[in-house]
């Protein structure tokens, strides 16, 4: 995976990002894109929106 945390700013670089939520029987998927700082701020947010929607979906 990508460590967007680590990467240089560069307006034209594209970072895609796929999150996988496993659970036994399951595999989750949300394949997000974006463009530099805004979308690396944003970065912890998205995972975490991601685990709370698994979480509705596993109960």
């Amino acid at each position: 995976m990508l460590d967007i945390a680590e990467q240089p700013y560069h307006p034209e670089f594209q970072y895609s990002i796929t999150l996988s939520l496993l659970s036994k029987d399951k595999k989750f998927m949300t394949r997000l894109k974006g463009f530099g700082d805004e979308f690396c701020r944003s970065y912890e947010a998205l995972i975490e929106l991601n685990k709370k929607e698994y979480e509705k979906v596993k109960q």
